[in-house]
């Protein structure tokens, strides 16, 4: 009983104070208190947001740079798989394209955006060898 009392007895002087500091006049200036939508906890969540944009679009750029590096290094016999899955070896590099040797004497041309990746001579050996050995024991 007495703390209902109490909150009784604190809430009625806080009215009548804003009621006498509110301005009269037909330009009434918001409440002290009151916030604008960019402010409070909005500005570390914008810009923890921004850092995380300009991290991210850094971070594409050098995985492009790469990609290119990587394509600009691939040259006449590389073997390489394509975005396809396609694997082949390199015959003729040209300007924006790769002609591609899939079969013997199956020749394809592709764009360069196209390979996905080079393969490394020693992985390129591994196949080779593995698929040696699956045509002897098909013979067999």
């Amino acid at each position: 009983m007495n703390y209902a009392v109490f909150a009784q007895a604190a809430a009625a002087p806080a009215t009548q104070n804003t009621q006498a500091a509110a301005p009269q006049g037909d330009g009434a200036a918001p409440a002290a208190g009151a916030s604008s939508l960019f402010g409070g906890p909005m500005i570390p969540l914008l810009l923890i947001f921004v850092v995380f944009m300009l991290f991210m679009s850094r971070s594409n750029k050098k995985q492009a740079a790469r990609r290119q590096e990587a394509l600009n290094k691939i040259m006449k016999g590389d073997r390489v798989v394509t975005n396809a899955g396609i694997f082949g070896v390199i015959s003729e590099v040209k300007a924006d394209t790769f002609m591609l040797e899939v079969a013997p004497k199956v020749v394809i041309e592709i764009n360069k955006a196209g390979v996905s990746a080079a393969i490394p001579q020693d992985d390129a050996a591994k196949t080779d060898k593995a698929a040696d050995n699956k045509d002897e024991k098909k013979d067999k």
